[in-house]
C-alpha cells in the first residue's frame, strides 16, 4: 500500500486547488441563501477506525460553521507568575486523570526546559526540570517515554519523575518508537535516523542519504505509523529568503511575500522500518502532522507565507486512494488535531490577530469539531483563551484537553443531560 504516494497526491491536489482558488467540486457544502436548497442525503459518519470509503467534498474557504450545543472548553489550569511565563509545546493524556506536558519556563532572557505531570486530570501540575526547552515527546505508556528539546534527547521509565539524557542525532526534533528499543528520529536535514537500543545510539537510514536534497534547506516535520509495519515520514525542502528583520517590523514588505512551491519529501516503510523508499514532489505548503487511525489519515498542512488560508487539513482514505481537503478557512490557523477512539475529529486553531504570521501577538483560541469530516462545528470556549499555538490530546469522547503556548490547559466540559 503506497502511503507516501497518497500523501503526494493529496498535497499536490491541495496545491492546485489553492492556486486556482477553486474547490474539488463546483457545488459548495451549503447552498447560498438566494438559491433554493437541494435535497440532502443523511449525514454519513466517516469511521477512521474502519476502511470506510468517503465521498468527494468541497470546502469553501469561509464556510459557515454550524452552531450546536456540544459542551464548552473551560480553563482548567493557568500558569500564574508575574515574573515568568510557561510555554507548553506538547501534551499527552493517558487516562481521565493522568497526563503529561512538555515545554519551557521563560525567565527574563532565557528559557528553562520543564516537564509537567498531572494526576488529577489537569487541575494541578508537578514540574520536573529539563536541561533545555522541550519541543516534543513520545510515550509508549504512562511510564516509558522520550522527550526532545533543542537537539537533546531524554529518556524516562518513571513517568517523567526522573530523566536520563541520551545521545541525539544532529538536528533532532521528534521521535517515534515502535517498542522500548526500536525507534526513529526526524528533524533538521533530509536524513531519517533509527535506533535499536532505546535511543542510546542512532544510525542514519541509508535510503534517505541518497535523496538529492540540500540538508540545510530540508526539515522532516511529521512521522506516523498507521500500523506496526507501515510507516510514514513527511518533510519539506525550501530555500528561505534572507530577511533583515521579522515581518512584523516591515509589514509592507511582508505583505508582498507570496507562498511558493517547495519540495515535499515522503519516506515510506512497509516492513516496520527495516527498509524505506523515498518520493519527492513540488507542492505548496508543508506537512506538519500526520494523524492516522485504521485505514484513514489526516494531514495538517501549513503555509508560512501569504496565502488564501494559513493552513489546511486533508483526509486520505488508504483503502480507496481518495484524498481531499476537508477544512481550510482564511481566518483559522490550525495548529493541531486529534481523532477520538469513536472517530470524531477535533481541530485546535488560532484566529490570527494580524495577517503577519510571525507577529508576536496572540490570537483567540478556537476549536472545531466534526463527526463526518464535512460539517464543522465551532465550539464554545472561554473568552480568555489566547494563544499563538495550541496542542490537543484526546483519551476518549468525554476526556479531551488543549494546552497552549501561553501556559493554559483547557478541558472540554460536556453539556449537562436533562434528567
Amino acid at each position: 500500500m503506497k502511503f507516501a504516494a497518497f500523501i503526494l497526491c493529496a498535497t499536490a491536489a491541495a496545491g492546485v486547488s489553492s492556486v486556482s482558488g477553486q474547490e474539488l467540486r463546483p457545488a459548495p457544502v451549503q447552498p447560498p441563501p438566494s438559491a433554493a436548497p437541494k435535497p440532502q442525503r443523511p449525514s454519513q459518519r466517516v469511521e477512521l477506525l474502519k476502511p470506510t470509503p468517503t465521498r468527494p467534498v468541497s470546502i469553501p474557504v469561509n464556510a459557515p460553521e454550524v452552531k450546536r450545543e456540544l459542551g464548552k472548553w473551560r480553563i482548567q489550569y493557568a500558569y500564574e507568575d508575574r515574573q515568568n511565563s510557561l510555554v507548553i509545546t506538547d501534551v499527552r493524556f493517558f487516562s481521565p486523570q493522568e497526563g503529561v506536558a512538555l515545554g519551557g519556563i521563560v525567565e527574563e532572557s532565557r528559557i528553562k526546559g520543564v516537564f509537567l505531570r498531572t494526576r488529577d486530570g489537569g487541575i494541578t501540575w508537578q514540574q520536573v526540570p529539563l536541561g533545555r526547552p522541550g519541543e516534543s515527546m513520545f510515550f509508549l505508556d504512562p511510564s516509558t517515554g522520550w522527550a526532545v528539546g533543542e537537539g537533546a534527547l531524554w529518556f524516562t521509565q518513571e513517568g517523567g519523575a526522573v530523566w536520563t539524557k541520551r545521545r541525539a542525532p544532529k538536528g533532532l526534533m521528534r521521535v517515534h518508537f515502535l517498542d522500548a528499543e526500536r525507534g526513529f528520529g526526524i528533524g533538521q536535514g533530509k536524513t531519517l535516523h533509527r535506533t535499536s537500543d532505546g535511543g542510546k545510539t542512532w544510525s542514519p537510514v541509508p535510503e534517505t542519504l541518497k535523496v538529492e536534497l540540500n540538508d540545510e534547506n530540508t526539515v522532516l516535520w511529521a512521522i506516523s505509523f498507521p500500523s506496526p509495519k507501515n510507516g510514514l515520514v513527511a518533510g519539506s525542502s525550501r530555500r528561505e529568503p534572507r530577511r533583515r528583520l521579522p515581518s512584523w517590523m516591515e509589514p509592507e514588505d511582508a505583505a508582498l511575500r507570496r507562498e511558493v512551491p517547495s519540495t515535499l519529501v515522503a519516506y515510506e516503510t512497509s516492513d516496520g522500518g527495516a527498509t524505506w523508499s523515498a518520493q519527492i514532489k513540488s507542492v505548496f505548503g508543508r506537512v506538519m502532522k500526520i494523524s492516522s487511525r485504521g485505514m484513514g489519515a489526516l494531514l495538517l498542512m501549513d503555509f508560512p507565507l501569504a496565502f488564501p488560508f494559513p493552513s489546511e487539513v486533508l483526509f486520505i482514505n488508504f483503502r480507496t486512494g481518495e484524498s481531499q481537503p476537508i477544512f481550510r478557512r482564511a481566518n483559522r490557523l490550525v495548529t493541531d488535531m486529534a481523532i477520538t477512539p469513536g472517530g470524531t475529529v477535533y481541530l485546535a486553531a488560532i484566529e490570527p490577530a494580524t495577517v503577519l504570521r510571525d507577529a508576536p501577538i496572540p490570537g483567540k483560541l478556537k476549536v472545531l469539531r466534526s463527526e463526518d469530516l464535512r460539517e464543522w462545528v465551532e465550539m464554545d470556549i472561554d473568552y480568555r483563551a489566547d494563544a499563538n499555538r495550541a496542542v490537543i490530546s484526546a483519551v476518549d469522547e468525554n476526556n479531551i484537553w488543549i494546552a497552549t503556548d501561553l501556559g493554559m490547559v483547557l478541558k472540554l466540559e460536556q453539556p449537562r443531560k436533562d434528567k
